[in-house]
């Protein structure tokens, strides 16, 4: 590399542009050999120019420059010509090339290191160097250079072609050192796929049952990986596996991947899953395998309340310490989590978690803050008693940590404590994550709604966290606490709407604005002062994108609906928006101005607290598409049919999905404490499954079908069997529907019905049953099992359901079958018929009069002991009626100590065709044993009255 310096200036004088032009043509190999040298002639040629001139004069700075630059050029161009020549393995040493050959052995394997080493080992080779037989042996034969052999395989297996021609030589070295077993199993599990994973089947089964340790790891963790793709052929391997468990690797990782594999094949099978959770509790001395055992024991009780019967014993658990830290904190987690079921173990588990607050690894002390901290929903007085220990915590190094903390303390603390930890939060929230912001914010909503005198603090705080930077979540989080301020304290009404008022003027979430908007038009009008109002929304209107004006027009066409003496500054606004450039704002706004002009249709269509059910709506509209062509004309489609559900559960229900972690006392116990229950709640049926029943020729005598459940799984959804059942019911029949859907691409099933045996319901009498003739993969297809009933009242029953079928293996490509098949059962979950799927939700307008219309009234008083909410005991006595409540009642006011939930609906009776109707009224009351209702029934058949009252009470 020659650079002429010459180029880079033009104003010196000849005689030094003619010495630097010469000095630029020199070639690389007659430059000096010595950076050194180098240096002296670029001085020389800096003391000449300075000297002719700065001492002699008549001398710029711009020269200097120039000169400067191309003697630096002029030295890169030697040194790196330089450098180019030698290489930059010059000085590398063989003995410390061999000594760092080493790092092959280590584990996890560094490529980049792996790589260098191997390059200096080939420039050595390359250079003449000579290896000694032993370093030789060493680096070639020995475990090293194999492994980074396997490491190069496992690294391009993905995008390399023809990989496959690796496999033989890989099975080679299974039958080899478990050095090279181990990773040669690990190698294979990237380079087999699902079609070639049957010939390596054999070898995979052996290494599972391997008594090296490491071969055993290998084996179980590249079946792991099998697992996702390869299910069916994974399951083959299960005595492998289970063996693998009880062998003798308890104390090794192994037991662990034993494990992971043994739960990934029998996750579908509840019971199994149950089996080997009690098995491990007594083989496993491998922390790592006894805290994934307790991850699956508390995920099998979120799912099956039924295991309570055998709990296990989890106190030893939390005596353990040193490596056993993790085992420790998951059991703990375990009876916080199932605090109803392990009662008389709360207290050891917050020892334990009070242990680790002090700590000295932080990992310990934010696992132990956060379970404390989730605890605090459900029971605050268990996590007040370490008040002192997490005080201590507030001014933790780590701000995860303090922010748990000082989460944990507001939703145990006082009203007293709410100022002084508002104001030490506030000093560092802006430090925190959006993901711990999120936490605090529901801390703070909380707390608010816990004290409402205090809500003037919580919306300060609210209000500067809505000024600071922040994603979408976090702001949304923000929104919806003020909003529950806003819509549970009545005097929290005006600076919430004045906080939300400023945060829309520099919000960057169109969404978030759009339903603050909505929010002004709702609450607006309850306002003291509605007018100052309007020039926030206006502002959007001119400022925002096409969502915030739509939204912004919605929100104003409240306000003129209901503040008459700003309608018609409100209506000329509205008419600047006829001539914006979208379509959705011109017509929003032209409805809205035609709608303002008369006051029925403002009343009817703007201030209406109601909407259509979106999934009836979808259902009748599917059914009226799909008539024939004739019936267009004959029967428009009748939108009167549709049913409504009340706004505000429509919203709640929107909010729920975001603050559901933190929601009301002991939601979550709640939801726990009721899993599996029958609800029927909001759950709409589709009218085109009603129609179907009615249209079967078999169930023609049965009478008109009264009512249909929703459809109650049988069985998880990723089986290879799914089934879902419905129950029909007439005025003298039952009717259970089987919806079956086989997930086996290689199979079809014959012959398949449903073999259903009754339970503690004498008054049942089996009638028939219908049986698919032929299941194909993933073509759902039905099967019916009817009952008559003897009796006159509404029979109660429990059904213990099985599957039977002929299973006939297919070639998924063709469809040609392949052998005769086999008949096999495949039990599935029991089915329960009770009260609830004799009731229909009716729809009222007005409750008290409704109430008025109705005779027959029995009011019962009972206490509810177990229930630590008013939440909870709204939601139980609502999922044993069945019918949603009348117009969202079913929301708890947290700030209060009573509450009222109404129902209405109609229970089928006998001389009732379209079912008695009748309402419902329950009071609910905070008492110091629990929760004390008030029950008030009545109904137009004293008989109906009291069955909904035995039900209940």
């Amino acid at each position: 590399m020659v650079l002429s310096a010459s180029r880079l200036f033009s104003t010196e004088p000849n005689y030094l542009k003619q010495e630097i032009h010469e000095l630029g043509k020199t070639k690389v190999s007659d430059l000096p050999k010595t950076g050194g040298q180098v240096k002296k002639i670029s001085r020389g040629l800096w003391t000449r120019y300075t000297e002719r001139f700065f001492v002699r004069g008549g001398g710029s700075f711009m020269p200097v420059f120039h000169i400067m630059l191309g003697i630096g050029i002029l030295g890169y161009s030697w040194e790196y010509s330089h450098l180019r020549e030698l290489g930059i393995f010059t000085h590398i040493d063989k003995a410390l090339v061999i000594q760092d050959a080493k790092i092959f052995n280590e584990t996890p394997l560094k490529t980049a290191k792996c790589v260098t080493v191997l390059t200096k080992l080939l420039y050595l080779l390359y250079q003449g160097e000579k290896l000694t037989a032993k370093e030789a042996t060493n680096v070639f034969f020995a475990p090293n250079l194999r492994r980074l052999i396997y490491l190069v395989i496992k690294e391009l297996a993905g995008t390399a072609q023809d990989v496959i021609m690796v496999i033989s030589s890989l099975t080679q070295d299974m039958n080899t050192m478990p050095v090279f077993k181990a990773n040669a199993i690990r190698t294979l599990g990237t380079v087999v796929d699902s079609t070639m994973i049957s010939g390596v089947e054999r070898v995979i089964k052996q290494a599972i049952g391997d008594k090296s340790s490491s071969v055993a790891s290998s084996a179980l963790t590249t079946s792991i990986h099998f697992h996702g793709e390869n299910r069916e052929a994974v399951k083959r391997w299960l005595p492998e596996a289970q063996a693998s468990l009880q062998a003798g690797h308890g104390k090794t990782i192994a037991q662990y991947h034993a494990l992971g594999l043994l739960y990934l094949i029998k996750q579908n099978d509840r019971m199994a899953l149950s089996k080997l959770v009690q098995q491990i509790q007594t083989q496993s001395n491998n922390m790592l395998a006894t805290c994934l055992n307790l991850r699956i024991y508390g995920f099998l009780l979120s799912l099956d309340s039924s295991l309570s019967a055998t709990p296990l014993d989890l106190k030893p658990f939390l005596r353990l310490r040193g490596k056993g830290d993790m085992v420790s904190l998951e059991a703990a987690r375990i009876i916080c989590e199932f605090n109803d079921l392990y009662a008389g173990d709360v207290a050891f588990a917050i020892t334990t978690l009070q242990m680790f607050l002090s700590s000295g690894r932080p990992l310990l002390r934010f696992s132990a803050i956060r379970a404390l901290n989730d605890f605090a929903n459900v029971a605050r007085e268990h996590v007040a008693v370490c008040n002192v220990d997490i005080e201590g915590l507030v001014a933790d190094s780590n701000r995860n940590v303090a922010t748990l903390a000082i989460t944990t303390l507001l939703k145990t603390g006082n009203e007293a404590s709410v100022d002084r930890l508002i104001n030490q939060i506030m000093g560092y929230v802006s430090e925190i994550s959006d993901e711990f912001k999120v936490i605090v914010v529901d801390a703070v909503r909380s707390l608010g709604l816990k004290f409402p005198n205090k809500h003037k603090t919580m919306l300060q705080f609210l209000g500067n966290v809505l000024r600071e930077e922040g994603g979408l979540e976090y702001k949304e989080a923000t929104v919806d606490a003020i909003c529950q301020l806003l819509a549970n304290i009545p005097s929290a009404r005006e600076p919430a709407l004045a906080h939300l008022c400023e945060f829309i003027e520099d919000c960057e979430y169109p969404k978030l604005t759009a339903q603050i908007l909505h929010l002004l038009g709702e609450e607006g009008p309850r306002s003291e002062n509605p007018a100052k109002l309007i020039r926030y929304i206006y502002n959007r209107l001119i400022l925002e994108d096409a969502v915030v004006r739509v939204a912004a027009v919605g929100a104003l066409t409240k306000l003129a609906a209901t503040c008459h003496n700003l309608k018609d500054g409100i209506v000329s606004i509205l008419k600047r928006c006829l001539d914006d450039d979208e379509d959705d704002v011109r017509d929003r706004a032209a409805v809205s101005i035609r709608g303002l002009e008369d006051e029925n249709i403002a009343q009817e269509y703007f201030l209406i607290d109601e909407a259509y059910d979106l999934a009836a709506l979808e259902a009748q509209l599917m059914d009226y598409v799909n008539q024939s062509e004739a019936a267009f004309s004959v029967r428009p489609f009748d939108i009167d049919s549709v049913p409504t559900v009340p706004k505000a559960t429509l919203f709640e229900k929107a909010r729920a999905e975001m603050i559901a972690a933190t929601a009301a006392t002991n939601e979550v116990a709640s939801n726990k404490l009721n899993a599996g229950s029958p609800t029927g709640v909001d759950q709409v049926v589709p009218a085109n499954i009603a129609t179907r029943i009615d249209e079967m020729p078999q169930f023609a005598e049965f009478g008109p079908l009264y009512s249909t459940s929703a459809a109650v799984p049988l069985t998880d959804a990723e089986t290879e069997y799914v089934v879902n059942a419905r129950k029909h019911i007439f005025a003298e029949h039952l009717v259970i529907e089987f919806e079956c859907r086989n997930t086996v691409r290689e199979l079809v099933l014959e012959n398949v019905q449903v073999q259903v045996q009754v339970q503690s319901a004498s008054h049942l009498e089996p009638l028939f049953a219908l049986p698919i003739s032929k299941l194909s993969y993933d073509e759902p297809e039905c099967s019916y099992v009817a009952f008559k009933s003897s009796s006159s009242e509404r029979p109660e029953a429990t059904f213990v359901c099985s599957l039977r079928f002929t299973a006939i293996e297919v070639d998924p490509n063709t469809g040609s079958r392949i052998g005769r098949g086999s008949t096999d059962e495949y039990p599935v979950e029991s089915i329960e018929l009770g009260l609830s799927d004799y009731i229909r939700y009716r729809d009222v307008q007005d409750f008290g009069q409704d109430w008025n219309t109705l005779e027959n009234e029995h009011i019962e008083t009972l206490e509810l002991p177990s229930m630590r909410s008013i939440s909870e005991a709204v939601k139980a006595v609502a999922e044993l009626v069945g019918v949603r409540a009348h117009r969202g009642s079913d929301r708890v006011d947290l700030s209060t100590n009573t509450h009222s939930l109404l129902m209405n609906g109609s229970i089928y009776m006998r001389g009732h065709s379209l079912g008695a109707n009748f309402a419902i009224r329950a009071r609910f009351a905070e008492g110091t044993s629990g929760i004390a209702v008030e029950l008030a029934v009545r109904s137009v058949d004293p008989d109906a009255t009291m069955a909904i009252i035995s039900a209940v009470c």
